[in-house]
């Protein structure tokens, strides 16, 4: 955004702190492995399909505005 009447720009932000749900959460975590890429033929790592596991951690999952 810009000042009324100015080409500078006005650096605006909102203060916001990150909080956990109350209770963990399963959060599905994946099987990965090292591949070529077939393009670059860098390796890369890629996703094994149908390969995951549940694991209980915490959500971060609400924004909240800090305590004043």
């Amino acid at each position: 955004m810009r000042k009324f009447l100015s080409s500078e720009p006005v650096q605006q932000g909102v203060a916001f702190e990150m909080r956990p749900l109350p209770k963990p959460v399963d959060i599905l975590i994946g099987e990965v492995v090292k591949v070529k890429n077939p393009r670059s033929g860098k390796d890369m790592t890629a996703m094994v399909e149908d390969k995951f596991k549940p694991m209980r951690m915490d959500d971060y999952g609400i924004f909240a505005r800090p305590k004043a």
